[in-house]
């Protein structure tokens, strides 16, 4: 059964003749014809008779002709559908500016600006990696359309904002995972089956920086440690690669999770052992907006796709 089939049936029934119905379609009267017996082939009853008048639908043939004319109305009003969408989605241009910071899934990120782009190519992206307090400023100052957080649940937005300043953020969860210890298998550590933080102050630990975090107080891992005492940093480095090779050389501990373990290589893998934090601590990740600030179109058209990338 196909869709012209249905608009020949529909086309009979308003002219009661095969051959005007023809005319109407600019196709032959045979060609009609076949087109009506191939249906009625099909659905193994008639759908026409023929009568002094011309022809008349059967029992079957009203059933039949009230289902294509409800079908032929839903086909119209999707493609109708389909041609506002489609004219929505080429009315959304401009630009989407995106901060993020180094230790937000940039896999994910990256994926749903791909995705995002093939649909909306006319939006022009810029992202840039920074710190918590530069994502902040920015996200207040009007300057950057959204943030991408991640940051232990004992580390809050309270910690950068005043209360005013905080009313004007909008901090949305995307996902969260637990955070971990990485350490050397030839460390002292690596037989452990959990860790406290506080048990990290003494040992050598590795901290991992933006690139551009000049302030290592502005560092959500040494600040965690500097709760429980003043910690051991043996070095600080801005470049992951660095960062791994030296926990797995065993210049000292660091933290890690799900999304920063995929950033390692396999022989950093291999050369490590993670330990899950005792009491577990979550790792939050998150959108943060200006509430202050009207969402673009091609902000509300982006966030779906960030959304849906941290589902999967």
């Amino acid at each position: 059964m196909r869709i012209e089939q249905l608009e020949h049936l529909i086309e009979i029934s308003k002219t009661h003749s095969i051959n005007l119905a023809a005319q109407n379609l600019h196709i032959t009267q045979q060609s009609l014809s076949r087109s009506i017996k191939s249906l009625e082939d099909e659905l193994l009853v008639p759908l026409l008779s023929r009568t002094r008048k011309g022809v008349a639908f059967t029992e079957q043939g009203l059933l039949v002709l009230k289902r294509a004319q409800e079908i032929i109305a839903v086909t119209e009003l999707l493609h109708q559908d389909l041609q506002e969408t489609h004219s929505h989605k080429a009315s959304i241009s401009g630009t989407l500016n995106i901060m993020y910071m180094n230790s937000f899934d940039l896999d994910k990120l990256m994926k749903s600006i791909q995705e995002f782009s093939k649909t909306y190519p006319d939006v022009k992206i810029t992202i840039h990696s920074c710190t918590i307090s530069s994502l902040l400023k920015h996200i207040l100052n009007q300057k950057t359309d959204i943030g991408l957080v991640s940051i232990p649940e004992t580390f809050h937005l309270s910690q950068f904002l005043d209360e005013t300043h905080l009313k004007e953020v909008q901090n949305t969860p995307l996902y969260d995972e637990n955070l971990m210890i990485a350490v050397s298998k030839n460390s002292p550590l690596a037989k452990q089956k959990s860790i406290s933080i506080s048990t990290l102050i003494k040992q050598p630990f590795v901290l991992l920086m933006n690139d551009n975090e000049s302030d290592i107080l502005d560092n959500w891992s040494y600040f965690l440690l500097k709760q429980y005492g003043t910690p051991n940093i043996v070095l600080t480095t801005s470049a992951q690669d660095i960062y791994y090779d030296a926990i797995a050389n065993d210049t000292g501990a660091g933290m890690v999770y799900r999304t920063s373990i995929k950033r390692m290589s396999n022989s950093q893998k291999e050369r490590m052992v993670m330990i899950p934090v005792r009491p577990a601590i979550k790792v939050f990740s998150s959108y943060v907006l200006n509430r202050n600030r009207a969402i673009t179109s091609a902000m509300q058209a982006f966030l779906p796709y960030l959304k849906d990338n941290f589902q999967k």
